[in-house]
């Protein structure tokens, strides 16, 4: 009787200690489990972090290669306005130095008033290939002083041509000079509307302008300078 009675006991306390393991064990899984679920939660906070700061460091490098950018624009534009300058400059001094005796042209020149004119009426050149074809003439492009020597001209040119001009604004947007003088244009007859001052529109043609059944006279209008034109050169004295 008394040794099933401690057959009894050791059962009793056999599930108890069972029982027991078990829970231990069950909390110790429960236990895992969040770690790993915190740890994962971890991770990806870790992942998030890298991945903003990764995100402020490309930001911080585009901000500065875009300041590095501007720098440049900026200083291309100041190259720009400088060489244009310096080459009015050039021009100035050339004028005043009067110093080149006047050659025999190998072009025809024509005397319209009291200067001499060459015409182009077959080549097209850009703005600054128009200038130095001029000065290898012993000549300029056509510096326009007044409205009599635009009249002049005006009634010499080939129906609905387009023809260069000395005038550009490069050294200053919006400010027309004379390449020849270095000085602003003393006469300008602008077209309705023009100039529009665009960024890439820095020199001045004359043109003739149609439309159905009309004819615009003669006027100035800025353009890029790289378009094909024809042109005018201009000397005040020629060996005929």
């Amino acid at each position: 009787m008394r040794n099933q009675s401690r057959h009894s006991s050791l059962s009793k306390m056999s599930r108890i200690l069972l029982i027991i393991l078990i829970a231990t064990s069950c909390q110790n899984c429960f236990t895992r489990g969040e770690d790993v679920e915190q740890q994962q939660n971890n991770d990806e906070k870790f992942d998030q972090d890298q991945f903003l700061k990764r995100i402020d460091h490309m930001t911080g490098l585009y901000d500065k290669l875009k300041v590095k950018i501007y720098k440049f624009v900026d200083y291309h534009s100041e190259l720009l306005k400088n060489m244009a300058s310096t080459e009015n400059q050039i021009a100035k001094l050339q004028r005043h130095a009067n110093i080149k005796k006047a050659a025999k042209p190998t072009v025809q020149f024509e005397k319209f008033g009291a200067k001499y004119y060459h015409i182009e009426n077959e080549e097209k050149l850009n703005w600054y290939e128009a200038v130095s074809r001029c000065r290898s003439l012993n000549s300029h492009l056509i510096s326009l002083q007044n409205l009599k020597e635009w009249e002049i001209i005006t009634a010499n040119l080939k129906y609905l041509k387009t023809y260069w001009v000395d005038i550009n604004d490069e050294a200053a947007e919006g400010e027309f000079i004379s390449r020849f003088t270095g000085e602003k244009a003393p006469f300008l007859k602008w077209s309705t509307g023009e100039p529009t001052n665009q960024a890439d529109e820095n020199c001045v043609q004359i043109e003739e302008a149609f439309g159905l059944f009309y004819i615009v006279p003669h006027s100035m209008n800025d353009v890029t300078c790289t378009k094909k034109n024809y042109f005018i050169c201009e000397a005040k004295e020629v060996e005929m």
